[in-house]
């Protein structure tokens, strides 16, 4: 969309807190996306006055997301990103096989999608990224929508989402049965069209009949300060079937 519209487009060949706030700064960027931890990384690594310092006035957007992250966190960027440095903050969630068909969680839409973050963080948005991009969230069970605050897994529909997977037939019948791109992500919807990741269903942990998402639980462990990044992974347990470590 960048080269399309005819916009200047700086690919960063590495990930460094400074080199990457100083090509921000020098080339003026006005818009740029910056993964969870690359902005933890940046918070961790410059204070408050360091950031203070350099001059985004040409900067009017950051995107951000690819993972979860603790409500801190979300906290830090509002405060030290969005409000300190006076840009838009758009969470983004989309893959691969979308192509550019993804959802968005607006700027305008953030303060009361903070006022909602839960057990599974934030809302990654209730706006599909152009108006003619269609989601839902379906019952594994029978692929029918589900109800309000019911996980199910996320699908997409749009004109880029992919037509299948080269040389698996069958992975792509699965992947795009009724029509729309199954995701493989658990979500769910809450009451007001907030949408919000719970966990890849190949993460989730099936304990004793129950399942814990898996990222639930690292947002959790990621509130304590002294925790910068975390994995939880399945642990084999002979009865109940898996325990979370």
């Amino acid at each position: 969309a960048t080269l399309a519209a005819g916009c200047a487009y700086v690919v960063e060949p590495e990930f460094d807190a400074q080199a990457t706030l100083d090509r921000i700064e020098r080339h003026g960027t006005t818009s740029t996306f910056l993964i969870n931890s690359v902005l933890a990384l940046i918070l961790e690594r410059r204070s408050a006055a360091e950031l203070a310092a350099y001059d985004f006035s040409a900067l009017r957007r950051v995107c951000y997301g690819a993972q979860p992250s603790s409500p801190a966190f979300y906290q830090r960027i509002q405060a030290e990103i969005g409000a300190a440095w006076g840009v838009e903050l758009i969470n983004i969630y989309g893959l691969t096989e979308g192509g550019t068909t993804g959802i968005y969680l607006s700027d305008a839409d953030h303060p009361e999608a903070m006022r909602r973050i839960g057990p599974y963080g934030i809302s990654i948005g209730r706006n599909g990224f152009r108006e003619w991009i269609e989601w839902t969230v379906l019952r594994e069970s029978d692929d029918e929508p589900a109800a309000p605050n019911e996980v199910g897994e996320l699908c997409i529909k749009g004109p880029s989402t992919m037509s299948r997977y080269v040389g698996r037939p069958e992975e792509t019948a699965r992947a795009l049965r009724g029509g729309w791109l199954h995701t493989g992500d658990s979500a769910l919807l809450d009451e007001d069209g907030f949408l919000f990741f719970v966990d890849r269903n190949k993460q989730m942990i099936r304990r004793g009949g129950l399942n814990i998402s898996s990222a639930e639980v690292e947002g959790v462990l990621l509130e304590h300060p002294g925790v910068v990044e975390a994995a939880v992974v399945p642990l084999p347990n002979p009865v109940l079937g898996a325990d979370v470590r």
